[in-house]
């Protein structure tokens, strides 16, 4: 299965690949929440110079961020806190940001349907250069 296959079948709604560029952040922020001026959003990566400098991008902007480090952290975020979008990395040890959507999917009520961009630094092992832009 490619990678494209793996993220649409766990319910990530859309791609970033990693490094993140200011202004992709905040066009995904913008399509995914409607254009929310002060959106609430977990970036979630294990990686903490890539949490620290998501987060300072998109907190420039006016919204609010939350970190977690694992697919684990995050679904307990997810209970415990209402987001607008979460940024996902796809490869994390202990539960991957595939799994962790596939958990987050199944919570109850607006929770379940809260759009999940998947970040990674891999290109599509089937030969396209990026994602970027792919929606589903």
């Amino acid at each position: 299965q490619s990678m494209v296959d793996q993220i649409h079948k766990a319910g990530m709604d859309d791609f970033m690949q990693k490094p993140a560029r200011r202004q992709q952040l905040l066009d995904k922020i913008s399509v995914w929440t409607g254009g929310l001026p002060s959106a609430r959003i977990l970036v979630v990566d294990d990686d903490p110079s890539i949490r620290m400098v998501t987060r300072a991008m998109i907190e420039k902007a006016g919204h609010q961020v939350s970190e977690a480090e694992d697919g684990e952290k995050a679904l307990d975020a997810m209970k415990k806190n209402n987001f607008d979008i979460v940024f996902m990395d796809v490869s994390m040890p202990q539960m991957d940001g595939l799994e962790s959507t596939t958990a987050m999917r199944r919570l109850s009520g607006r929770k379940k349907n809260i759009p999940v961009v998947a970040l990674s630094a891999h290109a599509d092992p089937e030969g396209s250069e990026t994602y970027d832009g792919i929606c589903w």
